[in-house]
């Protein structure tokens, strides 16, 4: 299974200020999977951040206290809805033990946060954007 980590680090990227961007292309003004498939078929990449790879945006420290920061976003929002961990499991799709798990920091595999899939049925099911809480615990943890 892919760890959200992988999923979203790319996208992150792209939410940064910076001149070059993972996966852009500034004739085109295409970002992410368009710029990516545009590439494969012959278009040139320009403007790319040779370091912008995911391993190095984000290292395994800072994946493990994101993973924290967001469990601890999710508790406090359904904490503050008033919803159980079960009414939260039932309307979600997502497990009890798992949420558990996600609101603990832990996860899925050894090492891995929550995979993105999870996160998203969570937030969907207490009514909030995916990105309202990636931001707040980027925020809570100072990631950008």
């Amino acid at each position: 299974m892919v760890s959200i980590w992988a999923t979203l680090v790319p996208v992150l990227a792209l939410r940064k200020p910076r001149q070059a961007h993972f996966g852009y292309i500034p004739e085109s003004r295409q970002v992410g999977p368009t710029a990516c498939a545009s590439a494969k078929f012959g278009t040139k990449m320009v403007g790319m951040d040779a370091h912008a790879v995911p391993h190095d945006i984000i290292d395994a420290d800072e994946e493990q206290r994101l993973a924290v920061a967001i469990g601890a976003e999710l508790r406090g929002i359904r904490n503050k809805r008033r919803i159980s961990q079960e009414d939260l499991a039932a309307s979600s799709g997502v497990s009890k033990r798992q949420i558990v798990r996600i609101e603990a920091g832990e996860g899925g595999e050894a090492g891995a946060g929550p995979r993105l899939g999870q996160i998203y049925r969570l937030c969907r099911a207490l009514g909030v954007l995916p990105s309202t809480v990636i931001e707040a615990a980027e925020d809570e943890i100072d990631i950008r």
